[in-house]
Formats: C-alpha cells, structure tokens, sequence
C-alpha cells in the first residue's frame, strides 16, 4: 500500500485528534482518521468530527484511554473522550485496513490518513475529488447493503455540488424502492440535510430523476412539493426550528399527526407547531401585546423571519423589540403573585381552580388591566367577585 504525504499542521481539528493515533500506533495498533473529516480536509472545508479507524479490538481501545464508552457492538465503535474532545474509534472491518476503506460508501470517503500526515486512497477517492463526482466501489453492494446510502448520495450532491457517477445513478434507480424499509429518523435526517445543502435544486432534481422521493418516507413530497422547496432560499445559516418550519410549510402539512409522523424530537415538534401556529395567527393578524406574550419573543422573532425569507411583510426585529419591551411581563414567572397565595387568600382546598384564575391574572396583567402587584391583584378579584355575584343576583331577579 502507498501512502502520499499531506500537510496536517495547519488543521487545528485534525492536530488535536493525532495524540489518540500516536498513543494506538505506541502500542503496535495501525491507526488513521478517516470518512468525512479526510475528504474535507483535502478539499479545505470546515471539519466537523474526526473518525478514527484501528486495528485494536474494542476492550484494548476502552484499556488504553481511561475515558471511553462503547457506542456500537456490532460496528465495534467505542467513543474516546481525550482533551475534552469525542472521537469514534472503530476497529478495521475484515481485519485490514484496505478493506476496511473498499467497504465504505463511496469512495471520496474511503481515503485514510496516518498520523504523519500519510494517505491511502485504494479507491482513487482523491481524483474523483479533483472531477467532482461522488462514486462507490461496487455500488450495488453498497447501496443494497444500506439502501439509506442512495439518499445519502444525494445528499452528498446537495452539500458538495458533485454530480453522480453513471453507474451509481442507475443503481439509485433501480433499487429506489428499499429506501421505504429503512427507519424514518435515519430519513427525515438525511433528508434534513439535502434541504439545506447549497446545491438541494440540483439534489431536488436528482431525487426526481431517480423517482427516489416515491420512497422517501417523507409525507407529501411530490413533483408539486419538490417545487415549493426548490423555491427556498438557502437554509444553511438558519435555525433548526425555522428550517423545519418553512420545510412543513412546504410539504403542506398541518400541526398534529402529519407533523409527528416525522418523529422528530418532542421538543422540535412542539417548538415547529409553536411557529406553525404563529404564523397561521399572523397570516390574518398584526401582533398586539397578547399574542406577542403568548407566542413568545423567540417564536415571534423566527415567525418575522420566516415571513420575510417567504417575501411576505414583516416586522423589523427593531420594532418587535420595542414592542416586546411595552409588555409588563415577558412569562408568568413574572407573576408577582403564585397559587399559594390565592389559596391562602380564598381559604379554599387546591384544584383546577388555582390554575384557571392565575391564566386570568396572567392575561388581565399583560393587557394593562391589572398591577403586576400581590395586593392590587387580590382586591382586583375582590372587586371582580363581588360584581359576578351582583350579576347574578339581578339575573336571578
């Protein structure tokens, strides 16, 4: 095997990921970073994680580094944890190197690197770099192995601009159909990605061609949805909650069982309906101080956001701020009053009562109706209870 020398020093990323090589190379294990962090760092991008191939079996990796944790029986992949920083460590498929790199996806990722600065590249993965084509190595098998790797390669092409290998575009299109047996959350992740790569119109139409979308798992995605997100502006630099948000608005689905049919985390769904719901309020509404206060300063922000990046009018972030500093409160914490008090005051047993008179008190003090003040608010309900029973004494009458 020959290896060509590189330059690591300049790469913060990959220097401070050599100790981990050297400490398994000082012990007679074969150690090189490979996949992405390679590929990236011979076409000068940002590096995001290193990942670390070895001849050392799983129990000696978690022996020779103290801190450890076993991510990945079946894969042999321990997580190292050194100088503060998390490195998967997978122990060479087959038992060799080589092998270890001909099996991976595509061969742009099949490129390894020593920690001398050393690499192999079996696969000739540097010149499809050079001619911007995304490859594998006996794509069917790799494709079929891992159908989610046909839309991984697309998005590849979304992320890079790269266009796919002939060979590799027709295995795409002939096993789409696996795509529909894979997980939903290994989907919708990928899926993620392509959306907010520099080149998703290209990738977009490459799910198109393939006829790969039929099978994406992904509800409502169609020739008529694929063009709504083509019409996006480019999402890289934005917010996971408004990137999902302007994807459903896409996708034409609405704020309950379509929207957790993507499994998404609890906390992204609620925080993707939140701005769902803002945005149906301000399609017919100006913000008053209530709605400001219910939807919050973070959802009113991305709800003007997403209404400019749509071309819709927006209010400036300027004027939202200003608006939101004429709220009296900015969360019921704010409340100068609790539900101990209420019941103290009421001499009353605990219930839904508490709640629904402290959603009142919330709501009067937001409104200017009330003084966020312990005392006034108690005589304000006492004034409040004494005109509902005149009301309905006259009533009664």
């Amino acid at each position: 095997m020959e290896f060509e020398q590189i330059t690591v020093q300049n790469n913060a990323i990959i220097q401070r990921a050599i100790p981990v090589l050297e400490k398994l190379e000082a012990h007679g294990f074969r150690a090189h970073i490979v996949g992405g962090a390679v590929r990236d760092l011979l076409m000068g991008r940002t590096i995001d994680d290193v990942d670390i191939v070895t001849s050392a079996k799983p129990v000696v990796v978690c022996t020779l580094f103290p801190k450890t944790f076993t991510m990945n029986n079946q894969h042999e992949t321990v997580i190292v944890r050194h100088d503060h920083h998390l490195y998967e460590v997978t122990t060479e498929r087959n038992g060799s190197l080589q092998s270890d790199l001909m099996a991976r996806d595509f061969t742009v990722n099949s490129i390894a690197l020593k920690s001398d600065g050393s690499l192999l590249d079996p696969l000739n993965g540097q010149a499809d770099l050079h001619n911007e084509v995304l490859k594998s190595y006996h794509p069917m098998k790799r494709m079929t192995e891992d159908p989610l790797r046909m839309l991984r390669a697309i998005r590849f092409t979304s992320d890079l601009g790269f266009s796919l290998d002939r060979e590799l575009l027709n295995t795409i299109i002939t096993e789409a159909s696996k795509l529909q047996h894979m997980a939903i959350e290994r989907v919708v992740k990928e899926f993620y990605k392509l959306i907010c790569g520099r080149h998703r119109n290209q990738a977009l139409e490459t799910m198109r061609e393939t006829k790969l979308y039929h099978y994406c798992l992904i509800p409502s995605l169609n020739n008529v949805t694929i063009n709504k997100l083509k019409q996006l502006p480019h999402l890289e630099d934005y917010s996971e909650e408004i990137t999902w948000t302007l994807i459903i608005k896409c996708l034409g689905l609405d704020v309950t069982d379509p929207l957790k049919s993507l499994l998404l985390s609890n906390q992204l769904t609620k925080e993707v309906r939140n701005r769902l719901l803002a945005l149906s309020y301000r399609e017919k509404n100006e913000w008053d101080l209530l709605a400001l206060y219910t939807a919050s300063r973070d959802v009113a922000e991305d709800v003007e956001i997403i209404r400019q990046l749509s071309g819709q009018p927006y209010l400036s972030l300027k004027d939202l701020t200003t608006m939101w500093s004429e709220l009296p409160i900015t969360s019921k914490k704010d409340l100068n009053i609790t539900g101990t008090d209420l019941i103290a005051h009421f001499q009353k047993e605990p219930g839904p009562w508490v709640k629904d008179i402290l959603q009142f008190i919330e709501q009067e003090v937001v409104l200017g109706r009330m003084v966020n003040d312990k005392h006034e608010i108690l005589d304000a309900l006492k004034v409040r209870g004494s005109k509902n029973e005149r009301e309905t004494t006259e009533d009664l009458s």
